[in-house]
């Protein structure tokens, strides 16, 4: 790749897709199924800015297949946790897991996918063909997780209650405890203090919210140093 691709790669939009694989015998984000040696998959999930939603174009469906196909090279089944990024040179891999994605993903897929990996998981752990519905739910996610804005010691961690009856949280929990110790920017790799998840059916509309009250939480969390 010469510079000038590498810049334009940069630049561009180049949205991250992360995938969900369960491949079983015998057969962006996504879910992959393996029945009878046929492969299929869920429409895909775009993740950017913190907000994932479905998409169905030429972009995503090259990168399913590239996720597809690495998946199916490596000769192994079960639940696979695939990251890939579409650039001005076509579809890249990023990473392969050989597990389902920790954080937030099984409560993300419930809700835009109406999937829960983890029955799907235990399905096919028992010898049960997964065959999950290929449905639209209409909802869009966002999810955050927030980085610590200072170093310091965490006061409390009450302050969170006030952000979890706000409309469209779905999920808000806290990284951390009363009188943790936690790593600002300004000193290396800032600590996680919470996480948070919001859905509305207009996307946008959950990607603001987010970002919004992942500000908010940084602003209202207070620290001794």
């Amino acid at each position: 790749m010469t510079s000038e691709e590498r810049s334009r790669d940069a630049a561009g939009p180049t949205p991250t897709a992360a995938f969900q694989m369960l491949k079983q015998i015998p057969r962006e984000l996504l879910e992959q199924h393996s029945e009878e040696g046929q492969e299929v998959y869920l429409p895909g999930l775009r993740m950017k800015a913190g907000r994932l939603e479905r998409v169905a174009n030429a972009r995503t469906d090259s990168t399913v297949s590239e996720a597809i196909h690495a998946v199916a090279a490596i000769g192994v089944f079960g639940v696979f946790h695939v990251e890939g990024k579409f650039t001005s040179r076509g579809p890249r891999l990023i990473e392969v897991n050989a597990r389902m994605a920790g954080g937030l993903f099984r409560t993300i897929f419930r809700l835009v996918c109406g999937v829960d990996l983890a029955v799907e998981q235990l399905l096919m752990t028992v010898g049960i063909p997964s065959r999950p519905p290929m449905l639209s739910t209409g909802i869009s996610a966002a999810f955050a997780s927030v980085g610590a804005p200072k170093s310091g010691v965490v006061d409390s961690i009450e302050f969170l209650d006030k952000f979890r009856d706000t409309s469209g949280v779905v999920q808000l929990s806290a990284y951390v405890n009363d009188g943790v110790a936690v790593v600002g920017p300004e000193d290396g790799m800032p600590s996680w203090i919470a996480e948070l998840v919001v859905s509305f059916s207009d996307g946008h509309k959950a990607n603001a919210l987010a970002q919004k009250l992942s500000a908010e939480i940084t602003a209202d969390c207070s620290y001794r140093t």
